[in-house]
Parts: C-alpha cells; sequence; structure tokens
C-alpha cells in the first residue's frame, strides 16, 4: 500500500466537473455564523458533486476569506445562490420540485438512519445555526426532520461535520438508486469478480468522451454489426468500458460504465438491433495510442488489434486494467 499523489487522483478540472450530471441534493444554509464551516462545507458538496448551496441570513458568501481558506477552491466548482431568507430559498426549491428536510431535534425528528425518502425526488437539507440550530419559524416550513443520535456526552456535531454525515447518507440513497433507474453513476455497483470489462469506438467528430462528459448519459446506438450487438447484449449494469477515438486520434481516452442493459435500439428503422446507455467514469489521466497497445505484449491479442472494424468488443479484466496502468489512471 502507498499512498497516492496528486497527480494519480485523476481529479476532474472544473470545466469538466461543471458538465457532470450531479446528485440531486441542494444544501440550505441559514444564518451559519462561521465562514470555516461554510467553506468545508462547499468542499464536501463538490466531493460529491451535489447540485448547490444555498447561503441565507448572515451566512457569509464567497469570496470571504475564510470561506477560501477551507473551501480550497471548492467555490470555483460548486453552483451557489444567496437568499435574505430561507423562505425565499424553500420557495425557489419547491418550484423546482425538492423536498424540504430539516437536520435538527425535535420532537418530532426521524433518526438518520431509518429517515426514508423518495429517490425519484430531490432533495433539499436545511442545517441551522452553530450555537441555535434551526429556527422555531423555519420549522413548519419543512416536509420532514431528521436527526444524528448521538450516545456522547454532548447532543451536538459541529455544523461541517453534522453535513458531511447527512450528505453521505443521501448520497448513497440517491446514486445507488441512479444505477438501479439507469442513470448516470458516480460509483460503481458490481464486485470487480462478476464485472465484465468492454471497449467501445467512436469517431471523436461524431461523439468524443467529452461529449459524454457533457451529456451525463447516452444510448449507445446505431451499431449495425451482428457481433458488436451480441456484445451489447452481453453488457451489465455496472460493466466498465474503455472509449476509444477512431479514426481520429486512434487512442484510449476514457472509461464509461454501463448503465442501462440492452434494449431495443431506437434508432433502427428493421431489424432486430440493440442498444445500451453509457454513463461517463473516468478520463483516462494520459490517452493510451493505437501504437502503444500493440506494442505491449500481453495486449496482442484484444479485438482492437486483431479485428479493427469491430466497434464493440469484450476485453479480460486484466487487459482493461494493463490498458488504465498505461494511461497512469488507477480505479
Amino acid at each position: 500500500m502507498k499512498k497516492l499523489q496528486l497527480e494519480e487522483l485523476n481529479r476532474y478540472s472544473v470545466e469538466e466537473f461543471k458538465r457532470l450530471p450531479k446528485t440531486p441534493i441542494v444544501i440550505v444554509l441559514d444564518n451559519i455564523r462561521s465562514a470555516l464551516n461554510v467553506g468545508s462545507i462547499f468542499r464536501t458538496a463538490d466531493a460529491f458533486a451535489l447540485q448547490g448551496i444555498h447561503l441565507c441570513g448572515i451566512t457569509a458568501q464567497p469570496p470571504h476569506r475564510e470561506i477560501l481558506k477551507t473551501a480550497i477552491g471548492a467555490t470555483e466548482s460548486v453552483d451557489w445562490q444567496y437568499f435574505p431568507n430561507p423562505a425565499d430559498s424553500f420557495d425557489h426549491l419547491r418550484r423546482e420540485g425538492y423536498r424540504i428536510i430539516g437536520i435538527e431535534q425535535t420532537d418530532a425528528s426521524t433518526p438518520l438512519q431509518l429517515f426514508q425518502t423518495s429517490t425519484d425526488q430531490p432533495c433539499a437539507l436545511v442545517f441551522g445555526n452553530e450555537v441555535g440550530g434551526l429556527s422555531d419559524a423555519i420549522l413548519p416550513q419543512l416536509d420532514a426532520c431528521i436527526e444524528i443520535p448521538q450516545f456522547g456526552t454532548k447532543h451536538s456535531l459541529n455544523v461541517a461535520v453534522c453535513v458531511g454525515i447527512v450528505v453521505w447518507t443521501f448520497f448513497q440513497f440517491q446514486k445507488m438508486s441512479a444505477i438501479t433507474n439507469h442513470q448516470s453513476p458516480i460509483t460503481n455497483h458490481q464486485s470487480p469478480i462478476t464485472m465484465t470489462y468492454w471497449l467501445v469506438k467512436s469517431e471523436p467528430f461524431v461523439y468524443s468522451y467529452d461529449d459524454l462528459l457533457r451529456d451525463g448519459v447516452t444510448d449507445w446506438s446505431g451499431v449495425r454489426n451482428y457481433g458488436a450487438r451480441n456484445h451489447l447484449r452481453a453488457m451489465k449494469k455496472g460493466d466498465l468500458v474503455l472509449y476509444y477515438h477512431s479514426r481520429e486520434g486512434l487512442e484510449v481516452v476514457g472509461i464509461a460504465q454501463v448503465v442501462r442493459e440492452h434494449y431495443p435500439d431506437p434508432t433502427a428503422e428493421k431489424g432486430d438491433w440493440s442498444a445500451v446507455d453509457l454513463a461517463p467514469y473516468k478520463r483516462l489521466t494520459r490517452p493510451v495510442s493505437l501504437q502503444a497497445i500493440k506494442q505491449e505484449p500481453g495486449l496482442a491479442n484484444i479485438g482492437l488489434v486483431r479485428i479493427g472494424r469491430l466497434s464493440v468488443m469484450p476485453l479480460e479484466k486484466k487487459e482493461f486494467f494493463k490498458i488504465a496502468e498505461m494511461g497512469d489512471t488507477k480505479l
């Protein structure tokens, strides 16, 4: 085991992050007095690719110096808005279909681990002042209220710590549901033991990996080769797919993930053809050229080398990870 260096973490640029599909969660901060806490919460929102943050009341706003200290650049990636009072924020969120959920200890709060919510509905998580918590005026405006069970001598948590715990819990709800419902996932739901690995080709001037990052999910349709069609039909949700730019570039540039298994190709006017849905998983740190692949003895038998016309092909696990390694990309 070794600690990864910054260049090995394959971080998105701010521009790439902006194009990613977001976790349908908005954090609402009401009268947070510490700008350092606000910056930490921005950093958490970036880590889980949240939809955004609403800052209300006396809560500090970027570019406040102390926010920048703890946000470490997250104010550039995470969308935020300011509202003079939380009621204005709630009106805005309800118009967009959000469920408003407060985090507070009340006589009607549900313990976090027992709380249930529809994963089809986006959530707004409301956090209050470090000393006073949520104001009494806010409570009637909430759709639900939850609390984190505590077992020590204290009965409160730092608000930034509280945000991290609650967001992680809701993130799991939302993202595991996203995989089930064929949306773009952040994390993989199959174990490497059961996963199958693939490679697909696309001309970058027709549909590049940047296009996939922009769209968040796409139907992989238009395949008119029976062998490639059969490979599409063998793909399972969670399978990882190397993304190869053909005709121009001639290199593997990223990794996608299967988020919907095969269904009738919507572009086919006749014939028995299939499509799957793919979502971006990770861009390779360094593209891997066809020439480099051909020079690697362990990759001599992959379809990309042997069967140039095939646009969808399976890979052995060791072949997939070898190409990822050649691209300086950790999974």
